[in-house]
């Protein structure tokens, strides 16, 4: 558990530091920093972050993927060694996630993590970023917020809320913490960062993107997912 715990700490990108890189690369670079820029996909536009001084979170995103870029080499040898001292198995992932009761059925969970030990990564991260997002809609009924909306196709029918619904939602932030926000938004529901929900709903993943490093990535948000409320109310604590 100690373990879990600090390898779901050591990779958690924080908001303070990002910001601190951004403005110090500005300095360095200050044309970089006037710049807007756009983020392209095929033959359209799928992003846009203005400069430093006028789109700061804007600019944390990219921050924050060289930061999962750089990062690698260490989360996968931390991995390593986490394999050999504690003998970890899918279960023991599974558990951790479910820490705080965000899954009634971990079967998924666990089809995923399973697939990841024996380097299936395009089964891992299409069955485990749904449940990602599924962790996230939980976390928000465990706010107390609304976990469907009205679905405007159907009068009187309703939809389940996505991660976007969740990480946009200013009072959820407000107990969930700005690391927290940035870190699943960078990864998962923002065009701006790696945006993997988005491109898994949409059939825009493609296979050679699902490497062990995304796979990494994945399984360090299930250890996230499993200590939120403690992360939360730590957040909560320095800005109260």
């Amino acid at each position: 558990g100690q373990t879990f715990l600090r390898f779901a700490l050591e990779f958690l990108p924080r908001r303070k530091t990002l910001e601190e890189s951004v403005k110090k690369v500005a300095e360095e670079a200050p044309l970089m920093a006037h710049m807007t820029q756009q983020i392209m996909a095929d033959d359209r536009v799928v992003a846009v972050i203005g400069s430093v001084e006028d789109d700061l979170f804007g600019r944390l995103f990219q921050q924050a993927k060289f930061t999962y870029s750089f990062s690698y080499v260490w989360m996968r040898s931390a991995f390593e060694r986490l394999a050999q001292k504690h003998s970890v198995l899918p279960e023991h992932f599974v558990g951790w996630a479910n820490r705080h009761g965000l899954f009634s059925d971990m079967s998924l969970l666990l089809e995923g993590v399973r697939a990841f030990f024996v380097g299936d990564y395009v089964k891992a991260a299409h069955v485990l970023i749904p449940q990602v997002e599924h962790g996230l809609r939980a976390i928000a009924g465990q706010l107390g917020k609304p976990t469907t909306k009205p679905y405007p196709a159907v009068k009187g029918a309703s939809v389940l809320i996505n991660m976007g619904d969740v990480l946009y939602n200013d009072e959820i932030i407000v107990e969930l913490g700005e690391d927290l926000r940035l870190f699943f938004l960078s990864i998962y529901a923002d065009p701006r960062g790696l945006n993997l929900r988005n491109q898994l709903s949409h059939g825009d993943l493609a296979a050679d993107e699902c490497t062990e490093h995304l796979g990494l990535m994945i399984l360090h948000t299930l250890l996230v997912l499993g200590v939120w409320k403690e992360l939360a109310a730590n957040a909560k604590k320095k800005t109260g």
